[in-house]
C-alpha cells in the first residue's frame, strides 16, 4: 500500500487565521490516485519544527510519500525549502530554470507597471532556491516558487518480492537510520524498493547496497 502524509506549514494555519484548504485538496486527489493519506500535520513556520516533522515522517515506514505545503514565498518567514534542505542533509541551490522563469515574469510585471524595477531582488531569488539534487522540479505557472519532489527508489521488472527478504532484513540492521520498503505493483509487473531517510549519504549508501545485492540475486534495476 502506498501511503502519504501531508505537512502543512504556516503560523496562519495553527493560529486559526487561515483554513488549510491545501491539505483537503491534496488528500482528496491522493485518495483517488491510490495514495491514501495516513496523517496531516499542521506546524508553525519554525525551521527546527519543520525539520523535526520531516524526520518524523521519514522515520515512519508506512509512509511512502511526503507532501509539504506552505512557506514557499519571497519573504523571510517562508522557510520551507531551507528547512527541508537541512532535514535531507542537502545544500540549498539556485535552480537555474526556475530563476530564468522568475526573471521573465518580473520583467513582464515591470513592463506592465506593476513593479518599479525589472531586476531580480533577493526575495525573488529566495523562490528559486531549492534542496540540491531533486528528482523532479514542477513548474509553478500561476506563481513563481517551484514545487520539489524528493525520492530514492529502484525498480525491478518481474522480481519476486520474497527473494528480497534477506536484503531488507540486513538493511534494517546495517542502516537503522533509514526506512526501506518494498512495494510490488502487480499492474506493471514491477517491484519498487524505496529508501528514505534524513541523511542523503546514508540513503544513497543503502540504495547502493540494494543495487549490489539485487545483482547477486539475478535482478537488474531498470534504468531511471
Amino acid at each position: 500500500m502506498q501511503t502519504s502524509s501531508i505537512i502543512a506549514i504556516g503560523d496562519e494555519l495553527v493560529s486559526g487565521f487561515t483554513l488549510d484548504t491545501n491539505s483537503h485538496w491534496i488528500a482528496q486527489r491522493l485518495r483517488v490516485l491510490g495514495y491514501p493519506v495516513k496523517r496531516v500535520s499542521q506546524i508553525r513556520d519554525r525551521p527546527a519544527e519543520i525539520v523535526e516533522q520531516v524526520h518524523r515522517e521519514l522515520d515512519d515506514a508506512e509512509v511512502t510519500h511526503i507532501f509539504l505545503s506552505g512557506g514557499l514565498g519571497p519573504t523571510p518567514d517562508d522557510r520551507t525549502f531551507v528547512s527541508l534542505a537541512e532535514a535531507l542533509g542537502r545544500e540549498l541551490v539556485i535552480w537555474e530554470e526556475t530563476r530564468v522563469r522568475i526573471e521573465r515574469r518580473v520583467r513582464r510585471m515591470h513592463e506592465a507597471g506593476l513593479l518599479q524595477s525589472p531586476e531580480l531582488t533577493e526575495g525573488n531569488l529566495r523562490m528559486a532556491r531549492i534542496p540540491a539534487n531533486p528528482a523532479l522540479v514542477f513548474k509553478n505557472r500561476p506563481g513563481m516558487a517551484p514545487g520539489v519532489f524528493v525520492v530514492r527508489e529502484l525498480r525491478f521488472a518481474f522480481a519476486v518480492e520474497a527473494r528480497f527478504y534477506p536484503v531488507m532484513h540486513e538493511l534494517e540492521q546495517t542502516f537503522p537510520d533509514v526506512a526501506v520498503g518494498s512495494y510490488p505493483n502487480f499492474e506493471t509487473k514491477e517491484l519498487v524498493i524505496r529508501v528514505a531517510g534524513a541523511d542523503v549519504k546514508r540513503v544513497e549508501a543503502a540504495l547502493d547496497e540494494v543495487r549490489r545485492r539485487s545483482l547477486e540475486l539475478g535482478f537488474t534495476p531498470q534504468p531511471a
